[in-house]
C-alpha cells in the first residue's frame, strides 16, 4: 500500500514539474491590439495573446467598443514599450490560433494583463483552463465596475 502511494506522489509531482514552464524574457516586437502582442526572443518573433483579460475589439460596429478597443492598445503600448517583457505561462500554451498564451510582467513585478483589467481597459475572460490568476481578475473587474473605471465608467 505505501509502496502504491509513494509510486503515486512521485508521479504527481512529475507531472506538475513537465507542465512547469519556466519564465521566458522577451522584448517586444509590435502590439496588435488590447490583449495581443507580437513579442521576440532575439531569434523568432511569436504572436502572444494575454491570458484572462479580453478586451473590445477594433472592428466592433458599436462605437464605444471601438473607442475602448483603441484605449487599450494605446495603454498596452505605453505599459510594453521598451520594457524587457517576462511571460509566465499557464497549464495550455497555446490556443487554438497558434498564439502563445502567457502572463505578461513588466518591471517592478507588475502584470500587465491585471493593470487591464484593474483601469476597466479590459474584461475577466475565461481562458478555460489556464486559471492561476482568476479569482484575482474577476476580483480587479469588480472593482473596476464599482469604482467606474475605463469601460465601466458610463461613457
Amino acid at each position: 500500500m505505501s509502496t502504491t502511494i509513494s509510486c503515486l506522489l512521485v508521479l504527481v509531482c512529475w507531472v506538475s514539474l513537465a507542465w512547469a514552464q519556466p519564465p521566458v524574457e522577451v522584448t517586444l516586437s509590435r502590439v496588435l491590439d488590447g490583449d495581443t502582442l507580437h513579442v521576440t526572443d532575439g531569434t523568432q518573433v511569436y504572436k502572444l495573446r494575454l491570458i484572462g483579460v479580453g478586451t473590445a475589439e477594433r472592428n466592433s460596429l458599436v462605437p464605444c467598443a471601438k473607442s475602448w478597443a483603441e484605449e487599450a492598445t494605446r495603454y498596452l503600448t505605453l505599459l510594453v514599450t521598451g520594457q524587457p517583457l517576462r511571460l509566465v505561462f499557464d497549464v495550455v500554451l497555446q490556443d487554438t490560433y497558434g498564439r502563445w498564451l502567457a502572463y505578461v510582467y513588466i518591471p517592478g513585478e507588475l502584470m500587465v494583463n491585471a493593470l487591464l483589467i484593474e483601469y476597466g481597459l479590459g474584461a475577466e475572460a475565461d481562458s478555460g483552463k489556464n486559471r492561476q490568476h482568476r479569482e484575482m481578475f474577476r476580483q480587479l473587474e469588480r472593482e473596476a465596475q464599482i469604482h467606474r473605471r475605463g469601460m465601466w465608467s458610463g461613457l
